[in-house]
């Protein structure tokens, strides 16, 4: 929820309050009108009584605006701390979502990742098993730095392979295939198999 849209909640609780304040004091006119004697065609001054009673109840509707208002505006901005942030990640065919992966491990940024994965939508339980298997090969393998795409198969108009070359910072590159198929409208990546790997001398 953004600011915006909590300004707006708060500004229509406060018209709100404005149509209860006129409601409230409409009626304590009529009833200082009737306590009048005499009638008369002057407005006549509100008795001391009924004056404290109308203040009492515009400050209260105000501060119960107020109070409330204040909660939501505090609720919201605690729920958009806590909740994690979430990247829409371009998967409209199978090349786009596997560069877009790369890009994502290549910054380190493993939720980000994820969202390219068919399990993100299949099994989103097994994604802590994800970050900890990418954090684990890029601490021990070094970052990865460089991919090549060497081919792209086309299997049928809903799956497809992806061939790619890895190199990471110690130099180190693997022979990786990608099957990657269609979910819906998104192209997302079944299974990344490493087929070889190779270090320097």
């Amino acid at each position: 929820m953004d600011v915006t849209k909590a300004l707006v909640i708060t500004a229509a609780l406060l018209t709100m309050s404005g149509v209860i304040f006129a409601g409230v004091r409409w009626s304590v006119l009529q009833a200082a009108r009737r306590q009048q004697t005499a009638p008369s065609l002057d407005p006549q001054p509100v008795s001391a009584p009924l004056r404290r009673l109308l203040q009492r109840l515009v400050g209260g509707v105000l501060a119960v605006t107020l109070i409330i208002g204040g909660a939501y505006v505090a609720t919201t901005a605690l729920g958009a701390g806590t909740r994690s942030p979430s990247t829409r990640v371009d998967v409209s065919n199978p090349t786009v979502t596997v560069v877009g992966y790369f890009r994502a491990l290549g910054a380190r940024d493993y939720n980000t990742a994820w969202g390219y994965l068919a399990a993100s939508r299949t099994d989103p339980g097994s994604k802590a098993s994800f970050i900890s298997t990418a954090q684990s090969q890029d601490d021990l393998l070094g970052k990865m730095t460089v991919y090549w795409i060497n081919s792209t198969e086309l299997e049928s108009e809903s799956r497809a392979t992806i061939s790619v070359t890895i190199q990471r910072h110690a130099l180190s590159t693997s022979d990786v295939t990608f099957a990657v198929s269609q979910h819906g409208s998104s192209w997302l990546i079944d299974s990344i198999t490493v087929t070889s790997t190779s270090s320097p001398d």
